[in-house]
């Protein structure tokens, strides 16, 4: 059922993305702005996974690149992500929400300027607000969150799919959330190398 989802949410992106990328379908001039979205699967870790199942995860961002001779940019992700839980001990099962931002940097490992492939690190911090459902009074509560991966885009005129591996994690007062997103999406605006 998951991969499902996954796939139906990666195609919607990309018929949304459609119409926006044909307006940077002009490669002469150098745009410092790609607006990303993309969704996929967050992987729990550790300790975590006695408490939560694999789950869903999207995001939108903006990334900015001031210069085009130089391979570090900023990115913002507003990130949703919903984890069901495992019931520990025939207690009650609680499913997870996180609705956050992440700020980022990101280093585009550089290659030869004829080639489609674009490789890139990122790593950066933000904080998600986490609320539990079906625990006595809803508990919630904003925590401090840190990210980091590795990506890779391939370039197809203005609509670049990418696909990135991402570590996470969400510092709580109890088990901290620790998970593997995968996310699998599309950029929209590319840069003229």
């Amino acid at each position: 059922m998951l991969p499902r989802i996954a796939t139906l949410a990666v195609l919607a992106s990309l018929v949304a993305a459609a119409p926006v990328a044909a307006q940077f379908s002009d490669n002469d001039v150098y745009r410092p702005v790609d607006f990303t979205v993309g969704g996929g699967i967050a992987i729990p870790l550790k300790t975590f996974r006695d408490l939560s199942k694999t789950g869903l995860v999207g995001q939108v961002g903006v990334e900015f690149m001031p210069s085009g001779q130089i391979p570090v940019a900023f990115r913002v992700n507003a990130v949703y992500e919903q984890l069901d839980g495992k019931p520990p001990l025939g207690l009650l099962n609680h499913d997870r929400r996180l609705i956050g931002g992440i700020a980022e940097l990101l280093l585009h490992v550089p290659l030869d300027e004829h080639t489609r492939w674009d490789p890139y690190v990122f790593a950066g911090g933000g904080f998600y607000h986490q609320s539990l459902t079906d625990l006595p009074g809803n508990p919630s509560g904003t925590h401090v969150a840190f990210q980091g991966g590795l990506g890779l885009a391939a370039g197809i005129g203005a609509l670049r799919p990418f696909l990135e591996f991402q570590a996470q994690s969400v510092f709580l007062d109890g088990p901290n959330v620790k998970t593997v997103p995968i996310v699998v999406g599309v950029r929209i605006g590319r840069r003229k190398k």
